[in-house]
């Protein structure tokens, strides 16, 4: 590998771009760069130095088949052995310009003043990897095979081909289905919607990432391996082969997708179109919640403990969340829905209390995410009662709740509820607030940390004065909770009398400020 590294450094004509691209990317940093949550808007620069790596992958095969490289090789008795060397000089040299690029990346986000904690620091190491590291291995290796398999000219034609295949532009062109696209692309096909849309995603490397970019690294070595003769023609290869492309296969097959679906949409619940209905309450429930790590998907059982009495009676939820069982005390339970309302009726001969059984799901709930989820508790995401539902700062009253989760980590989930064992939860509160995503805690605050404490602290102000304005107008004494949450949630703005959450980012708060934390009577 040190013969590699001798022989690049001696090629001025290659290392002098390389060195030309870091000093390019010096002076896009600097002009673009405010905080490190603009990195993916660098997306077209990277990809033109993806194309760098391609070219040189490419530069070293015809200089091979100019001076009859492979031919010399195959005369020793370990020729092999060259090629394994070569993939790993090219792991080494997309790891060296990589770690250029990230301290640079760094030294100009410390100039611009930014906090960078640890936290922060290992999603910048995590996102650049996979979209960074990854595609320059991968674009050298392919470079490198596609000239040997068509050592011509024409194959620079086939190279563009291919680069733009594998990036974001496919999408732009459609030079294939478009479903292929989440597999081919070696980079960030969500940034554009997760910068101000779904941000507990932003530069969050979920399974479908790791999978794709899994997926890109097998496929490459595995066209590696097939376009060298020498290599292609040991035994040992040719049987590894035969697992490799199972796997190239099964992969997308079965593996989530890497792309996050734009669900997105404001969290409004309407007047309650099911009026003639009976008081009732609900006293405890038990829940089972399991996050798919797919997208918006997630689903959950939950056992209700109820009073009331019989006839009908209207519950709040999202419709969004897809009720797929409703069963009162162990009976299926027949039920209409009208937008994020569910109207049902409790059968003669309910003696006044019972269990519901809900079993819900949902692949379009824009809250939860694939490495993330944000589960108020004011929203109606769970079954709520109707006045709670409308207005939980007023109506809004404290049940038990006993929760398990699966496919979460519950260390670093924020919660209203007491943890226990394992990955259950339990307590009493004016609903469950159930927060999947990088925090940091302050005390009562705690803020998504892609939002930057300065710009959070000025949106709570702002509530707070327009709180104090609107209690001198109707002369009423709102007072706003001490725990505040800073989150993305798309319903922007609610409250109960324990919990207020917010979303940072610019938006006019004077109606929604007056219609959250003083609705009508």
């Amino acid at each position: 590998m040190g013969k590699e590294w001798k022989q690049f450094w001696a090629q001025p004509q290659y290392w002098s771009l390389f060195a030309v691209s870091q000093l390019v990317f010096l002076g896009v940093a600097l002009r673009l760069l405010e905080g490190w949550q603009d990195i993916p808007g660098m997306i077209f620069f990277m990809m033109a130095f993806h194309f760098l790596f391609l070219l040189y992958g490419a530069e070293q095969a015809r200089l091979e088949a100019k001076h009859h490289t492979g031919e010399l090789v195959s005369s020793f008795p370990n020729g092999a052995r060259y090629y394994g060397i070569k993939l790993a000089y090219w792991v080494s040299h997309a790891a060296f310009w990589y770690g250029l690029f990230v301290v640079v990346l760094l030294l100009c986000l410390q100039r611009q003043g930014e906090a960078i904690t640890g936290e922060i620091a290992w999603i910048i190491v995590l996102y650049t990897g996979c979209n960074w590291l990854v595609p320059f291995f991968v674009y050298m290796v392919l470079g490198y095979a596609l000239f040997s398999l068509l050592p011509s000219l024409t194959t620079y034609v086939a190279l563009a081909a291919v680069w733009i295949l594998l990036s974001p532009y496919n999408h732009f062109v459609q030079l294939l289905p478009s479903p292929l696209l989440p597999w081919l692309a070696i980079s960030d096909l969500n940034f554009s919607i997760t910068q101000h849309l779904f941000t507990t995603e932003h530069m969050m490397i979920s399974d479908g990432v790791r999978w794709q970019r899994l997926l890109a690294v097998l496929g490459a070595v595995a066209i590696y391996a097939a376009a060298v003769p020498l290599v292609r023609r040991k035994k040992t290869v040719r049987l590894l082969l035969i697992p490799l492309l199972v796997g190239l296969i099964l992969i997308p097959a079965f593996a989530p997708n890497q792309r996050l679906t734009d669900v997105y949409g404001g969290l409004t619940l309407e007047p309650n179109p099911f009026r003639a209905t009976n008081a009732y309450a609900m006293n405890a429930y038990t829940m089972n919640i399991r996050h798919a790590r797919d997208d918006h998907r997630l689903s959950y059982e939950a056992e209700i403990s109820m009073t009331g009495k019989t006839g009908p009676i209207a519950l709040a939820l999202w419709d969004a969340i897809h009720i797929d069982e409703l069963k009162l005390d162990g009976k299926p339970l027949p039920y209409e829905r009208a937008g994020n309302w569910v109207k049902l009726v409790l059968p003669d001969g309910f003696d006044g209390t019972g269990v519901l059984r809900l079993a819900a799901s949902t692949d379009a709930y824009p809250d939860v995410n694939a490495t993330s989820f944000e589960l108020l508790s004011t929203l109606p995401w769970y079954p709520m009662e109707p006045e709670e539902a409308r207005d939980p700062m007023g109506h809004a009253k404290k049940e038990r709740y006993d929760i398990t989760l699966e496919g979460v980590d519950v260390d670093r989930l924020v919660t209203n509820l007491t943890k226990g064992e394992g990955e259950a939860l339990a307590g009493e509160a004016y609903g469950p607030t159930l927060l999947n995503a990088p925090y940091a805690v302050a005390g009562q605050h705690v803020r998504l940390i892609h939002y930057p404490e300065r710009t959070a602290r000025q949106k709570l102000d702002a509530v707070a004065q327009l709180t104090t304005e609107w209690n001198h107008k109707l002369n009423r004494n709102v007072q706003l909770p001490e725990t505040v949450y800073y989150v993305s949630s798309s319903a922007n703005l609610s409250a109960n009398p324990a919990e207020l959450f917010i979303k940072p980012q610019q938006m006019w708060l004077g109606d929604l400020v007056r219609e959250k934390l003083f609705p009508p009577s």
